[in-house]
């Protein structure tokens, strides 16, 4: 007689070894995991885990405890609003409910090739003071991170040669208020790649579209010394200007409230993402055009009317 062997599932396991399987998941598993049984669920929305896997996959939020202590209550959340693509809400935000004075913003920068990180930085934009968000809402918004790096640092921070359009950028965008808002501003993957051929040096750009603006990042990278040379950030319009801080706020406010699509690892998501840009720079292209044509067709007027003037006065002064 055979007996049938007793098998042994998942839910058999004790919930550490359960939970240390589940630190070896991304974060779109992990939440699938979460709507499976109760069991799993419990244990799949647990805040160490969900805390892990936010500073395992950006690694620069490390950099300040006071920004760790106030994402502290739900790191689950944060992780769904910087993971996916944004897709900004079609109604435009009120620019005085967006501009409600934090105490600052935080930029939390992370580039990796591969599944190497080379490239790691917490920016805080310090707003506490009343003159500083003043001076803010005022001014160009344009973050040069790499330039506040120390000069000893860059030169003890050689990477290896890399390939261009094998890095990924994360720029995550955090505006701690009532509330934390959060969002992701880059492409993660380049939309465009230029390397200049008369020098060693590759400007890759990275580039996510928000309503009538656009998020640019842009880094620099010199394959002769295997250094990165510049990592930007700025905010510009369809006039190609940049956006002042004001502004800028009411772009965060668009891209953190907006649904969720996707993430980098699905290839059909990035080149959707690729061509929201392509198709913007096509519609600015289009709008600069017609705004050279009409600014040359008033300077002709201009002309023909003053060329009018000038022959009907020498003409009356003539007749006279």
């Amino acid at each position: 007689m055979i007996t049938g062997e007793k098998t042994t599932n998942i839910e058999d396991l004790h919930d550490e070894i359960l939970f240390q399987i589940l630190r070896f998941l991304d974060g779109p598993a992990l939440a699938t995991t979460s709507c499976t049984t109760p069991r799993l669920q419990k244990i799949a929305t647990d805040h160490d885990l969900w805390q892990q896997l936010c500073l395992s996959s950006f690694p620069s939020l490390r950099q300040s405890s006071l920004l760790l202590l106030q994402l502290n209550s739900n790191y689950q959340s944060f992780f769904s609003n910087v993971y996916p693509f944004s897709v900004p809400n079609p109604e435009p935000v009120g620019s005085d409910d967006a501009v409600k004075k934090p105490i600052g913003i935080f930029c939390a920068i992370d580039i990796h090739h591969k599944d190497d990180l080379i490239f790691s930085k917490l920016v805080e934009i310090n707003l506490r003071s009343q003159s500083q968000f003043q001076w803010f809402l005022s001014s160009p918004f344009h973050i040069d991170v790499y330039n506040q790096l120390k000069q000893d640092e860059r030169e003890h921070a050689p990477i290896n040669p890399i390939s261009p359009e094998e890095l990924t950028l994360s720029w995550i965008v955090i505006v701690p208020t009532s509330s934390i808002r959060a969002a992701n501003l880059s492409s993660r993957r380049p939309v465009s790649i230029n390397k200049n051929p008369y020098t060693e040096e590759t400007n890759i750009q990275f580039a996510t579209v928000i309503g009538d603006y656009i998020a640019s990042a842009m880094v620099t990278y010199c394959s002769e010394t295997m250094q990165l040379l510049e990592v930007s950030l700025n905010m510009k319009g369809q006039d190609g200007a940049w956006l002042n801080g004001k502004d800028t706020l009411v772009a965060m406010r668009m891209a953190s409230e907006g649904k969720r699509i996707g993430n980098w690892k699905e290839e059909n998501v990035v080149v959707k993402v690729k061509e929201r840009y392509w198709e913007y720079e096509k519609i600015k292209k289009e709008k600069m055009e017609k705004r050279v044509r009409i600014e040359w067709t008033v300077d002709m007027l201009l002309v023909l009317a003053s060329v009018f003037i000038f022959f009907g006065f020498t003409a009356h002064v003539s007749y006279t």
